[in-house]
This record gives structure tokens, C-alpha cells and sequence, in this order.
């Protein structure tokens, strides 16, 4: 009879959206949607359960005391790195389930590098989450699709990914510890509703190439590249339409010789965006290579790729606009970072520092300040209640413990936090101190 019984789950059996396809879910939108499942936070998720079965000294650390070091590098569980593996390995033990490698890159690693591969922020298409959230609030994720760099737009919609929320103007991170699908990790502000979706005003030409990457990227993650070797099929290009002509090679892709030469020898894994500008430039797509013709004259190739050239060209500072923008940063009723306010003005973050150093500096401690005070009031606000429960715990005769505040408040862990246990401490010492004398 037990033979007939599956074994149990600790975690939902959740099912994963669009496996096998191009728009498949992220590792990372796969995790907050478990905690969602489970009704707790993600932060509790990661701590209690996660953190524990990872086995990492520096993450068993930054629970006990405080830190971000498991979400600052919550990208990595999305990419073919050791933080992936491990995730893929928990995820499946917790859930039972053996196909998470597929909401990861784990199946292309060694086909091209981790540089440059990933986003550091969440990106995501306002239209294509709004048609999501109309099916039900549980149809929301982010697709694995949308964390690569090279993806700017939603070919769906013809619209420009975003990264910053429209209302409080943060760029949003991969993870955070109470993060929801489909809302800002800092305001709340619904993602879904974003009135400022950008259309693609691109050139023809820049327009061509970000549809071709995200059609070619889709594919990869449709077909997994199980049979594919990068450095074979690069050399085969080079050596069946190109005659081993190195310098008509770097020529047409506007890659390095050095770099190609590399590739070639496989002395290096090439990049995606490498082997993408490779396809594009000779006609040539994954899904099936032999199909387009190759046989293009030269001066095509580089018509094709001038864009990414005149994208390099730094466009001419205004000083004077640049200090207009950041005092208007400055004056923010909410002080936001200077990384976002960068993004903002379309600049350079070095080179709103290298201009206007002084208002950069003042935006930056304005919003540190900013972040003290909210943590210290959040820190204040926690001590209140705690002082409130314990006293309320000793009138009724019940010796006010860790658990029976953190149960009568329904916060557990609370306690764990460093200052809120050392307030916690002094309660109790005084109280035993009064009962002394």
C-alpha cells in the first residue's frame, strides 16, 4: 500500500508557468510565487527555509545578523552560476518537482559566457502583466525572457520594457524580501497599470536588430540548444562563407579580431550578444541556420550593424539641463537614490558625478538620511509594540518570552533582529532587577 502512496512535499507541487516555451517563468518570479502560495513573505521563505538547507556559511550569517546578501544576488539563480544549481537543486527537493532547471540557464552553460548576460534590475511589459492580472492575480510572473539584456523591448507589443516604477520612480530589484508579482518593491504602486508605456521609436535599423534577438532568444529558450556547440558553429561560418578571412569577419560583426580569434579557438565561451551579432550580420537564425542565404555583399553587413556603432557616440552635455534635473531630484518630496535619479535624466551616473559632484552628493545623503530614518522609525515602531505586549504578557501573569511576544504580535522572527532582541533583553533585565530589590 505505501508503494502506491507519492511521497509527500514539503513546499506546493506549484507548477512552473509556460515550461518548454519561450515565455517561460523565471527562477526568481517561480520563488515569489511559492511564498505568495504559502501565504508568507518571501523573506520568510528565504530565512526559515531556504537559507537553512543551502548550507552557506555567509547566508546562515547575514540571517542571524542582518544583511541582503542572498537577494542583492538574486539574479545568479537565474543564470548557470553555483547560486542557480543550488536554488534549482532546494527548489525541487522542497517542491518535488525535477524540471526548475528550465526556469534557469543551467541548460546553456558552457554555450556562452555569464558576462554581460543578465539584468541587474527587474524589466517587465506593463501591457502584457495587465492582460495576465485580467485572467486572475495568480496568472502574474515575470518570464525568464525579460531578465536578459539584450531584450528591451515586448515584441508582443511593440513597447519598451520598463525598469522604473512610475510612481515612486525606484528602479525595482530581481528579489526583495516582501516582494508581489506585478507590484513596486518599494511603493506598492500595481506595475500593471503603468500609463507611461514608451512605444519603440527606434530607427529601422535598432528596431530589426532588438526584434531579431528577442525572436532568436526565444527560440534558444524554447529548444534548449541540447545539440548545439557555439565554437564549432562559429568556426563553420568562418570557414565555409567567410575563406578564414579574420578581418572581414571582425569587419561585418564589428567584433574584435582579438576577440573572434579567441572565440574561434576556443581559448573563450562567446558571448550571446557576440554570437547573435554573428547570425544578424550574415542572415543566419538559430532556429534554423541553413535556411537564409549567406552570400550577402559586404557592405550590407555593416549597414545592418551602424546603429550599434551610433549608439556609442556620446551625445553632448548640457550642464545647465543636467543641474536643473537633479535640483528637481533634490526637491523630491520622497529623496530617491542616485542611481535612479541617473536613469531619470538618461545620464551616466559618473557623469552627472563628474559635472555636478556637489548636487549628486546631496541627493545621495539626502537619500541615506532618508533610509536611516525609515529604518530607525521602523526600529522605534517595533520597540513600542514589543514594550506594549510585554507589559500587557506580565499583568496576565505570563512570562513574556520570545515566542509568546512574537505570537502575540504574529511576527515571527521578530525578535531575531539585533536591536529589537537588545531592547527585548533590557525589558527583561530591569523587570528582574525591580523584582530584586
Amino acid at each position: 500500500m505505501k508503494e502506491l502512496i507519492c511521497p509527500r512535499s514539503i513546499l506546493y507541487n506549484l507548477q512552473p508557468f509556460n515550461l518548454n516555451s519561450g515565455s517561460v517563468e523565471s527562477l526568481s518570479s517561480y520563488l515569489i510565487r511559492l511564498a505568495y502560495a504559502h501565504n508568507i513573505a518571501v523573506g520568510s521563505l528565504v530565512n526559515k527555509i531556504i537559507i537553512p538547507r543551502l548550507k552557506k556559511d555567509y547566508l546562515s550569517r547575514s540571517t542571524k545578523y542582518g544583511g541582503n546578501s542572498f537577494f542583492e544576488g538574486a539574479k545568479t539563480m537565474d543564470s548557470f552560476n553555483e547560486n542557480a544549481l543550488d536554488m534549482v537543486k532546494v527548489l525541487g527537493e522542497l517542491t518535488s518537482r525535477n524540471d526548475l532547471n528550465q526556469l534557469t540557464l543551467i541548460n546553456f552553460k558552457k554555450k556562452f559566457s555569464n558576462r554581460g548576460l543578465l539584468k541587474d534590475e527587474l524589466s517587465w511589459c506593463s501591457e502584457c502583466l495587465n492582460e495576465w492580472k485580467w485572467r486572475g492575480e495568480n496568472n502574474l510572473y515575470y518570464p525568464l525572457i525579460w531578465h536578459f539584456k539584450l531584450v528591451q523591448i515586448c515584441f508582443k507589443h511593440k513597447c519598451l520594457l520598463s525598469n522604473c516604477c512610475e510612481n515612486c520612480s525606484n528602479l525595482n530589484p530581481i528579489l526583495r524580501r516582501n516582494m508581489h508579482l506585478g507590484y513596486c518593491s518599494y511603493c506598492a504602486y500595481p506595475l500593471f497599470e503603468n500609463s507611461k508605456v514608451v512605444n519603440c521609436n527606434f530607427k529601422k535599423e535598432e528596431l530589426d536588430w532588438y526584434e531579431f534577438c528577442f525572436l532568436n532568444i526565444e527560440f534558444i529558450l524554447k529548444s534548449h540548444l541540447e545539440y548545439f556547440n557555439t565554437s564549432e558553429f562559429i568556426n563553420s561560418i568562418f570557414s565555409q562563407n567567410l575563406s578564414e578571412n579574420l578581418s572581414l569577419f571582425a569587419r561585418i560583426t564589428t567584433i574584435p579580431k582579438s576577440t573572434l580569434r579567441g572565440w574561434l579557438r576556443g581559448e573563450s565561451v562567446p558571448s550571446l550578444e557576440g554570437l547573435l551579432k554573428i547570425c544578424y550580420a550574415l542572415n543566419i537564425s538559430l532556429s534554423n541556420p541553413s535556411s537564409n542565404s549567406i552570400q550577402i555583399p559586404t557592405n550590407v553587413f555593416t549597414e545592418n550593424m551602424t546603429f550599434k556603432k551610433e549608439s556609442n557616440i556620446r551625445k553632448p552635455i548640457d550642464v545647465k539641463q543636467i543641474e536643473l534635473e537633479l535640483n528637481r531630484i533634490l526637491n523630491l518630496e520622497v529623496p530617491i537614490s542616485m542611481a535612479s535619479a541617473a536613469h531619470l535624466i538618461g545620464r551616466n551616473k559618473r557623469v552627472l558625478y563628474g559635472n555636478s559632484p556637489d548636487l549628486c552628493k546631496d541627493i545621495s545623503r539626502r537619500y541615506l538620511n532618508y533610509k536611516q530614518t525609515v529604518a530607525n522609525n521602523r526600529i522605534e515602531n517595533i520597540q513600542s509594540e514589543v514594550e506594549i505586549t510585554f507589559f500587557e504578557l506580565m499583568s496576565e501573569n505570563t512570562f513574556p518570552s520570545r515566542a509568546a511576544i512574537e505570537k502575540r504580535i504574529n511576527k515571527p522572527g521578530l525578535l531575531r533582529e539585533p536591536r529589537v532582541k537588545v531592547f527585548w533583553q533590557k525589558l527583561i533585565n530591569s523587570e528582574v532587577n525591580i523584582n530584586d530589590e
